[in-house]
């Protein structure tokens, strides 16, 4: 038998992985950062947007244990609370990380 990889989700099925999910420092950073970006939104408004987002992903997924697109969160965020501002930026400097932009995530 020529073993050559073994593959198994690990975060929520065997194990639970400690994250950061719930730190305010978190939202605040990138409440932070989507201001300084044009979108001014507060730790509370992000965190009530991305557990938002996210819930709506799993939703919309037919798997009983679904997985969840963290860019795709961000993304969707991005593009919900957009001003007219950021909207008319070049992509290259739209606020997106480099993973949330729709030809690193196409294919």
């Amino acid at each position: 038998m020529d073993v050559r990889a073994i593959a198994f989700d690990v975060n929520g099925t065997l194990i639970d992985i400690r994250t950061e999910d719930h730190s305010d420092e978190a939202f605040r950073a990138v409440g932070h950062l989507l201001t300084y970006q044009g979108i001014d939104l507060r730790r509370h408004e992000v965190r009530e947007l991305y557990f938002g987002i996210l819930k709506e992903q799993r939703r919309a997924s037919a798997e009983e244990h679904p997985e969840f697109d963290a860019p795709g969160v961000w993304r969707t965020l991005v593009e919900r609370t957009g001003t007219d501002f950021t909207r008319a930026l070049p992509p290259r400097s739209s606020p997106r990380c480099p993973s949330c932009s729709r030809s690193a995530t196409a294919g």
